[in-house]
């Protein structure tokens, strides 16, 4: 997984939080159980402003998301190379599909410059595992 070091100047680390969507057609079409998707998002805030960094992966390596290649790319730094650019009424995104059906991004309600800014800041980790609470 990545994180970042620390929290950048003026940013407060608000938690990490696992998320795993609904996906209620997985269990009915086993097609799509490959499909189904589980991820956890460090959170950030400063202000109005927030940003998350959200990664996960697939069921046995399904690809997470296809890239639209309609879509304008950010440079995500060596780690990650050229990301996907994504802007909508609730924030931005940069994101990058990597291998075995994992993905990282990072969005917010920051310039899309800041958040592949941020991206590139992203430091490769060895998990400990799940605490259960």
């Amino acid at each position: 997984s990545f994180v970042l070091a620390t929290p950048p100047t003026g940013w407060t680390f608000r938690g990490r939080y696992t998320v795993i969507p609904p996906q209620p057609h997985a269990e009915v079409d086993p097609s799509i159980g490959s499909n189904q998707l589980a991820g956890t998002a460090d959170v950030y805030e400063r202000g109005a402003d927030v940003f998350l960094v959200d990664q996960g992966a697939t069921l046995r390596g399904a690809a997470a998301f296809k890239p639209d290649p309609a879509n304008p790319t950010a440079d995500l730094g060596p780690r990650f190379g050229k990301g996907e650019v994504l802007i909508g009424p609730r924030g931005s995104e940069v994101r990058v599909a990597l291998k075995g059906g994992r993905y990282v991004r990072v969005y917010g309600t920051l310039p899309v410059a800041d958040l592949a800014a941020l991206a590139r800041q992203l430091q490769p980790v060895e998990g400990t595992g799940l605490a259960y609470l």
